[in-house]
């Protein structure tokens, strides 16, 4: 830990020097305005956007300025640089970040620019993207530039350790013929839109139906029908209530317009009122709860994103606003669904906790940094909650956003009573373990010993179960680094005792919280599933059952607890609890596409072939977890299972499989969607010995979109020969298809 901690200080060290002047503490140049006409690419194979940015950027030290830097995507080719209206020299350079990611560097010698002064700054170039990924994606379906794409120049970079930067913008966006635009703030004319809160430029271009309810926009992906318009209805409805919500913490929200948009890619980026959602929701039979969180946090995101600064600001723009969000959920959904999101929450943060980083240092460049800032970070909000009151809670945040500036000065100064645990998260990494021991019964009581071997005090619950299921509490404080014992007045046997009942601090290990031990994993799902790995169904039902016990809408342990009713051959109650998820509150979309799987698993044990297979094609198309579309799919073929194939698709793939083995690259890449699996095709195109594609089933989605299942028979040139399933996403443009995905590829 120590040299992960040293690494990290000398890699931000290492970067504000690079920046110089232009980091907390001498920060130089302030953008006060972004303006950017983008042309997007007008053919379905295009790569290329021409984009001119200009950018007001004020002298914001106390001396004359005469160099700028500026950070743009390495993939930005720039061809012109104009200073306050003519033309300037510039030069480039390279930005090493972490790994092999790099920024690339457009620096300027200007005229000095006096204190408060400001200067425009304007730049053409060209952006190219190879590859689609959630942040940047050139498409014939749908488009999109976020900021961690770097497709627009600015001083500082979001990797800086006191953030990127935020003003307003206007961006005018031309995309191809019949698509439209959308990005923050004010529509104005031929795919303009002005937003006037301090935000970071993005945009998308789509093909919509746009409905609005609730007072919020919703883009939902053309062609969804009532189940569409239904789901809309309901994102919109959260997203208003939880704008609402996070006002009772924040004071009033900017006056921003709020949207809701459908994407294949980049669902859960938020900002200025914005929220991409993952466009298959819209498919669904109702919203999940990862959905619902990520529109939670972006109606809180509306007050903190731009006024989050300076170190450690994702503990408030991330940790905040999730804590925020959890909060609305608890209020909308009932405090048993928070506790099962919590419970994903510290599952998430465990998985990183091995490489735990002090939240004040933690920087973006950091592989943990999400995992930390958004997790650990809702830790340390929920305790200050819970110490401090909610009364003195809410003042304490409204100071600290008064200046319109909140950052971590501002926690330290308005929580004057919690310096020490508010140190601890800040400036150590978690060091904490909680464990209790196993029962040990006298006359008439039942003593515990504690252990709290972090460096603060805690006061936290231990709770007792009897042999007859009575659950018994006592309230105990553990000094830092120290035993402690609890002693519980009943006659009863305790069979069961556990430390930190509500789960309020993070530790580096939770499964000892709980004596006996039940399994050596942080994770209850993972350790639940570990017991069904091994086909210990019995021992899995138990634990599931007592994981259920203290957080009964956790809907994926309800998953495990009917998948080892299945091992157990006890159909009834797997599809019991199959039904319980689908009938939940807010489950997860994963524990949903599962629920539907098992229900088929049930109806062909119980001789139901058509009820099973309606249910697999439910799942399919679902497309909520990998592992419950493979097991439907896997059932299917057991059962016999036939949907229509379109012969085009045969042909389609007969043409691929020759061009594959004939090594014509071009030829594979015409039938590919340009930006997508183009490590894929590059591989196949040049290595494929043999290449032989049997087409058995086809799920359609829409009408220009199907999932194609096939047994796929392959060797490549210095290769064995492998078979196996393959599943490929497929997508109509003009009238042809191409591949836009492989979905599951078990080829072995």
């Amino acid at each position: 830990m120590t040299r992960i901690l040293l690494a990290s200080l000398l890699l931000i060290a290492a970067f504000s020097f690079a920046a110089f002047a232009q980091t907390q503490g001498g920060a130089v140049w302030q953008v006060e305005r972004y303006d950017i006409d983008v042309n997007l690419p007008q053919t379905v194979d295009g790569r290329d956007a021409v984009i001119q940015a200009t950018l007001e950027v004020k002298n914001v030290s106390s001396s004359p300025a005469s160099t700028m830097t500026l950070r743009i995507s390495p993939s930005a080719k720039v061809s012109a640089v104009m200073v306050n209206g003519a033309s300037h020299d510039f030069s480039g350079g390279e930005e090493k970040l972490a790994g092999t990611r790099t920024l690339q560097r457009v620096v300027l010698r200007l005229p000095p620019v006096r204190p408060t002064a400001s200067v425009q700054v304007s730049l053409t170039y060209t952006l190219s993207i190879k590859d689609n990924g959630d942040a940047a994606v050139f498409s014939p379906p749908a488009s999109h530039l976020l900021p961690l794409s770097f497709w627009y120049p600015t001083p500082t970079n979001w990797y800086y350790s006191r953030g990127g930067d935020f003003a307003p913008f206007s961006v005018r966006v031309k995309g191809p013929a019949g698509k439209q635009v959308v990005s923050s703030g004010t529509e104005g004319t031929s795919g303009s839109f002005d937003t006037k809160a301090a935000s970071q430029p993005f945009f998308a271009v789509g093909d919509w139906t746009a409905i609005q309810a609730n007072g919020v926009q919703v883009f939902a992906p053309k062609g969804s029908g009532e189940n569409g318009k239904a789901r809309s209805n309901e994102l919109a409805a959260v997203f208003s209530e939880a704008k609402a919500f996070a006002e009772k913490f924040l004071g009033p929200s900017p006056n921003a317009p709020l949207k809701i948009v459908s994407v294949r890619k980049g669902e859960g980026f938020a900002d200025a009122g914005v929220v991409f959602v993952d466009e298959a929701v819209f498919r669904r039979p109702k919203v999940d709860a990862v959905t619902v969180q990520n529109i939670a946090e972006a109606a809180a995101k509306l007050s903190l994103a731009a006024k989050a600064r300076d170190d450690g600001f994702g503990v408030i723009s991330e940790g905040l606003s999730r804590y925020i969000a959890t909060q609305f959920i608890g209020e909308k959904y009932g405090a048993p669904v928070a506790d099962a999101v919590r419970a994903r929450q510290r599952a998430a943060y465990s998985a990183v906790v091995g490489r735990d980083i002090p939240l004040g240092i933690v920087s973006p460049l950091d592989d943990v940094y999400f995992g930390e800032v958004s997790n650990k970070g809702a830790m340390l909000w929920g305790l200050l909650d819970k110490f401090v009151g909610r009364t003195a809670f809410t003042k304490a945040i409204a100071d600290s956003l008064v200046d319109g500036v909140f950052n971590l000065d501002d926690v330290r100064s308005n929580f004057p009573t919690q310096k020490d645990l508010i140190a601890y998260f800040l400036e150590k990494p978690t060091e904490m373990n909680l464990l209790a021991g196993l029962p040990q019964a006298g006359v008439g009581e039942t003593k515990v010993a504690l252990r709290n071997s972090g460096p603060i005090d805690v006061t936290v619950n231990v709770r007792a179960t009897t042999a007859t299921g009575v659950a018994l509490d006592a309230p105990v404080t553990l000094k830092a680094t120290s035993f402690g014992e609890v002693t519980f007045k009943t006659p009863e046997k305790i069979v069961r005792t556990e430390i930190d009942t509500e789960k309020l601090y993070p530790q580096n290990v939770y499964f000892d919280d709980v004596a006996p031990k039940v399994f050596d994993e942080n994770d209850p799902i993972a350790g639940v599933k570990s017991l069904l790995d091994q086909k210990k169904f019995d021992n899995a039902a138990r634990a599931a059952k007592d994981i259920l016990k203290a957080l009964p809408a956790y809907d994926d342990v309800s998953i495990q607890l009917a998948r080892a009713y299945l091992g157990l051959a006890n159909y009834a109650e797997a599809e019991q609890q199959a039904n319980t998820v689908i009938a939940a509150k807010l489950p997860t979309a994963r524990s949903m596409a599962w629920a539907m799987e098992i229900r088929a698993e049930v109806a062909a044990k119980g001789n139901r072939a058509a009820d099973a297979l309606a249910l697999v094609e439910s799942t399919i198309v679902f497309d909520g977890d990998y592992g419950a579309s493979y097991a439907a799919r896997k059932l299917r073929t057991s059962l016999n299972g036939t949907t229509k194939i379109d012969p085009a698709i045969k042909d389609f793939f007969a043409k691929f499989d020759g061009a594959a083995v004939a090594h014509k690259k071009a030829e594979v890449f015409s039938m590919v969607m340009p930006g997508e699996i183009t490590r894929f095709a590059e591989n196949l195109s040049g290595s494929a010995a043999k290449w032989q594609t049997t087409v058995t089933q086809v799920d359609q989605i829409d009408d220009t979109e199907c999932l194609v299942e096939t047994n796929l028979a392959t060797q490549l040139l210095a290769g064995p020969e492998q078979s196996g399933l393959a599943v490929f996403r497929m997508i109509k443009i003009d009238g042809a298809w191409r591949l836009a995905g492989v979905e599951i590829f078990e080829v072995n």
